[in-house]
C-alpha cells in the first residue's frame, strides 16, 4: 500500500524508493510481487513517468482511506510512545512498600497523572501466582527463585544493613550476638544471608517473623538485632544511631519479574526505570550510619 502510494505521488521507481528510504530494487520486487497477485498492472509509463492504469485507478479511493488509516496508526503509536495511557498493576514486597514503590509511583504520576496505578503487596510466592493469574503485571522482589514461565529484569543492588538498640551493634560481624537475631522462614532470601554469616548452632529462633518492617521494629523494641534491607531500615527506624551498615557490604539483588509471555509495556519500562534510578541513588548513598566491619 505505501509502495503503490509512494509511486502513484513521485511517478518514479527510484523517486518512492527515496520517499521511502528503501532500495530501489525492493520497491520494484514488491509491485511486481503485487502485480502478480492482482492478476494485472498496476502502472504504466506515460511520458516518463509511471501512471495508474485504468484497474489500478479503480483501487486507489480504497488504498488511500487504507493510507489515512495508516497515518492515524502511526500518530496514534507516537502519542503511545511518548504519553503511554492505561493502568499499572504492580506487586511488591511489604518492605519495598514502605518507601521505594511509593516513591516511583510519585515520580510517574508526576509525568502521566491521569494513569491508573494498583498495588498489591505480598511474599514471593504470593506474587508470583497473581503474576500468573494476571492480577498484577509486574512484581518487586529481592533475588526471586527461578521460575520457567517468568522472567525478571535486575534493578539494583540493594544494602542490608543491622538494626537494633545501639549497644547491641557489634564492632564486627563476628561478634554478632546471634542468639538475639530475629530470624525468617527457611526460603527468606534474608534468611540464607543470616546463614553465611552464623553458626547455625547459634540460632535460638526465638522469635521468627515474615517481614522486613516486623523485624526492624521488634529489633528496636524488644532489645534484639535484625537483619534488614536499608529501604526499610530508613522508614522505621527513625532514630538512625538504631542501625548500621555492613561492611563488607552485604546486598540483595532487587530485580522485576514479569510473565514470560506478557513482557513490559512501554509504561511499565517506564516505571521500572525509575525504581532504578531510585534504588541506586539509595545504594549510592548509603547513609552517615557507621559501618559494621570485619578485623
Amino acid at each position: 500500500i505505501e509502495i503503490f502510494h509512494a509511486i502513484r505521488t513521485t511517478g518514479s521507481v527510484s523517486r518512492a524508493a527515496r520517499l521511502l528510504n528503501i532500495s530501489q530494487s525492493a520497491v520494484s520486487k514488491t509491485l511486481g510481487h503485487a502485480e502478480l497477485q492482482l492478476g494485472f498492472k498496476l502502472f504504466e509509463r506515460v511520458k516518463g513517468r509511471l501512471k495508474l492504469t485504468p484497474e489500478a485507478q479503480s483501487l486507489a479511493p480504497e488504498i488511500e482511506k487504507m493510507m489515512h488509516q495508516l497515518d492515524h496508526i502511526r500518530s496514534l503509536a507516537a502519542n503511545i510512545h511518548q504519553h503511554p495511557a492505561g493502568s499499572l498493576k504492580i506487586g511488591c514486597l511489604p518492605s519495598l512498600g514502605l518507601h521505594l514503590i511509593p516513591q516511583a509511583v510519585s515520580l510517574i504520576r508526576q509525568r502521566y497523572p491521569d494513569i491508573n496505578i494498583e498495588i498489591t503487596t505480598g511474599h514471593e510466592m504470593e506474587l508470583v501466582r497473581k503474576l500468573r493469574s494476571r492480577e498484577i503485571n509486574i512484581a518487586f522482589t529481592f533475588k526471586p527463585d527461578d521460575y520457567p514461565d517468568c522472567s525478571n529484569i535486575s534493578i539494583a543492588k540493594v544494602n542490608m544493613v543491622l538494626a537494633g538498640p545501639q549497644r547491641g551493634l557489634a564492632a564486627n560481624t563476628h561478634e554478632i550476638d546471634f542468639r538475639k537475631l530475629i530470624t525468617y522462614s527457611a526460603g527468606d532470601p534474608v534468611t540464607r544471608i543470616i546463614e553465611s554469616l552464623a553458626i547455625p548452632h547459634q540460632f535460638t529462633d526465638q522469635i521468627k517473623v515474615e517481614t522486613y518492617y516486623v523485624a526492624a521494629a521488634l529489633a528496636e523494641y524488644e532489645d534484639r538485632l535484625a537483619i534488614v534491607d536499608e529501604f526499610t531500615a530508613k522508614f522505621v527506624l527513625r532514630d538512625k544511631t538504631r542501625y548500621a551498615y555492613l561492611d563488607p557490604p552485604v546486598t540483595l539483588d532487587l530485580v522485576a519479574i514479569y510473565r514470560e509471555q506478557g513482557p513490559p509495556s512501554t509504561l511499565e519500562k517506564q516505571f521500572i526505570g525509575g525504581v532504578r534510578r531510585l534504588a541506586r541513588q539509595e545504594h549510592a548513598n548509603p547513609g552517615r550510619n557507621k559501618a559494621l566491619t570485619n578485623p
